[in-house]
C-alpha cells in the first residue's frame, strides 16, 4: 500500500521517500516519472508543460487494466494546466464509471492515502511544483 507522506514546493514524499520530480503512480503501487516529453510539444502554448490527452492514454494503456479512479494533483498552487483534449478525454472517462479528481496536489493527498487503503485501482498523476 502507497502512503503519500507529504508535499510542499518541488517534492513529494511517498513511503517515506523524498521525490523532487513529477511522478505517476500506478494502480499496483509503482511509481514512475511523469512523461513529460509525451505532453512537450504544448509547452509554448501554455507557458507550462500541461497535461496532455497523449500523456493520459499513454498512462492508461501502459495499465492494461480498469481504474475506479484518476486522481490529478495539479501543483502546490494547482497550476498545471490540462489541454481541452485532456478535459474531453476525462470528461468521457467519467462517462463510463471512471471518477476523476483534480485538485491542487496538496488537497489530494488525503483522498489518495483514503483510496490506496482501500485498495482502489486508482491512476495518480501528481505535479510537484507550481
Amino acid at each position: 500500500m502507497v502512503i503519500i507522506n507529504d508535499t510542499d514546493f518541488g517534492y513529494v514524499i511517498v513511503d517515506g521517500e523524498k521525490i523532487e520530480h513529477d511522478i505517476v503512480i500506478l494502480p499496483n503501487g509503482k511509481i514512475i516519472k511523469r512523461r513529460k516529453d509525451i505532453s512537450v510539444k504544448y509547452r509554448n502554448m501554455y507557458g507550462h508543460t500541461p497535461l496532455s490527452k497523449d500523456e493520459l492514454k499513454y498512462y492508461l494503456n501502459s495499465i492494461g487494466q480498469n481504474i475506479k479512479f484518476i486522481v490529478i494533483g495539479t501543483g502546490q498552487y494547482g497550476d498545471l494546466p490540462l489541454t481541452p483534449e485532456a478535459k474531453n478525454f476525462l470528461e468521457e472517462l467519467k462517462s463510463r464509471g471512471v471518477n476523476v479528481i483534480i485538485d491542487k496536489t496538496p488537497s489530494v493527498i488525503g483522498k489518495l492515502n483514503e483510496l490506496y487503503s482501500k485498495g482502489a485501482k486508482t491512476l495518480s498523476i501528481i505535479h510537484v511544483t507550481c
